[in-house]
């Protein structure tokens, strides 16, 4: 059936479906359909690997294709770092960023310990006696 014919009964109201024409509800490309127990369309799931953005052909789109914020946002989400893998555990990477800071932070204590230390040049030197001015009589004093 077209499209304006077609009903699905309940009617597809989930997010990224669509009316199939067997009449059930399904998901749009790059989706997977999760049905619930009474096999209804429960939601719809992104399917991993799959690139649901096609490369813009420059002769026919010129100025027409520019990325909206789905795609902008899922442009940042690839470079951004994450710190704990798909298995719940945190990545080798994160530890060595720990070890590395800890050791620069005991480097940065120990120079300035060094650095606001007396000199020993000035320890070693003997002390001075005071000037001691005696009186001797003359009178040009």
């Amino acid at each position: 059936m077209p499209t304006t014919i077609r009903h699905c009964k309940p009617p597809c109201t989930k997010p990224f479906s669509h009316c199939t024409p067997s009449g059930v509800c399904g998901c749009d490309r790059g989706y997977t359909e999760v049905m619930s127990s009474h096999g209804f369309l429960d939601y719809c799931t992104r399917t991993p690997g799959v690139d649901n953005y096609k490369k813009a052909d420059v002769k026919t789109n010129s100025g027409r294709s520019r990325p909206g914020p789905a795609q902008a946002k899922d442009v940042f989400t690839q470079w951004t770092l994450r710190p704990v893998g798909p298995d719940g555990r945190v990545k080798m990477w994160v530890y060595a960023v720990i070890a590395v800071g800890f050791i620069l932070i005991l480097f940065i204590i120990a120079l300035s310990f060094l650095l606001c230390q007396p000199s020993s040049s000035s320890k070693t030197a003997a002390p001075q006696k005071p000037l001691s001015l005696a009186y001797d009589g003359d009178m040009d004093m």
